[in-house]
């Protein structure tokens, strides 16, 4: 029997537990098809030589996975030069901002727009840590549905889920958070300067956060785009923690993970 057979056949078992509002007979029907599914995926990797899996393994596997992927990330790039030295997630000056910035460099005249890059990715280095709780919580009431989501989907299923179900709330968190530390940064002063002194060019700015409101003022916008960037950081290092622990035995560093992951 294929890992693929078997995993789906797994996937259908685990919806099929936690749901008190299921007749007693279908509950009872469901049951049974679970433990049948688990009693052939342990005889699939007793085959193998892999240790018995039973579903509330692979749902704290899963769990486990995903809170060792975040407070890595979150512990990577919440600290200094976490952003700013790394070109993966370094953020960019973007739109009217940008493009000024490129033209100045040759000339030596774009100091203004790098001192203001640097303060913003210093910005989201202070933020950063305030996604921990936000992310550990959001995994602790995960479903049965949200573990299945996960083990049928790809690489970075846990990661778009987690995403999903804490973006709203990190980016309620991260905005006043951001909007401290580019004022303490001096970023919010950097874009006065820039503003006095290019302020015509910057009449013309372009929707440099991508959620711009009518009359939204060019520090509001920095805001905005400053958190939604550093959200950015922090996903891809949770998906590339996650993607790993699928694929490298190396990174399972738990008996619980070694046997969850180990045995797909």
């Amino acid at each position: 029997m294929s890992g693929v057979y078997l995993r789906r056949n797994f996937l259908l078992g685990l919806s099929s537990i936690g749901f008190a509002s299921l007749s007693s007979k279908k509950l009872f029907a469901q049951n049974i098809q679970l433990n049948d599914v688990l009693n052939a995926i342990n005889s699939a990797n007793t085959n193998k030589k892999n240790p018995i899996l039973s579903a509330s393994e692979a749902d704290g596997g899963i769990r486990e996975a995903l809170t060792n992927g975040a407070i890595t990330a979150v512990l990577k790039i919440g600290r200094l030069d976490g952003f700013w030295q790394d070109n993966k997630i370094k953020i960019p000056l973007r739109g009217t901002l940008g493009k000024l910035q490129k033209s100045l460099k040759p000339y030596g005249l774009s100091s203004s727009f790098d001192d203001l890059q640097l303060k913003i990715n210093r910005a989201a280095e202070n933020s950063a840590p305030k996604a921990k709780e936000i992310f550990v919580s959001a995994i602790k009431n995960f479903t049965i549905n949200d573990a299945m989501s996960i083990l049928q989907g790809g690489e970075n299923a846990g990661t778009n889920l987690l995403k999903e179900k804490t973006k709203p709330q990190l980016i309620s968190a991260f905005r006043p958070q951001m909007l401290e530390a580019i004022d303490k940064s001096g970023a919010g002063v950097s874009i006065g300067k820039i503003d006095k002194k290019y302020g015509a060019q910057l009449g013309s700015l372009a929707n440099i956060s991508g959620t711009k409101t009518p009359n939204q003022d060019l520090k509001s916008q920095l805001v905005d785009y400053a958190v939604s960037k550093s959200l950015d950081g922090i996903f891809y290092y949770i998906g590339a923690e996650e993607a790993a622990i699928r694929k490298d035995p190396a990174k399972r560093t738990s008996d619980l993970l070694k046997k969850v992951f180990g045995g797909f």
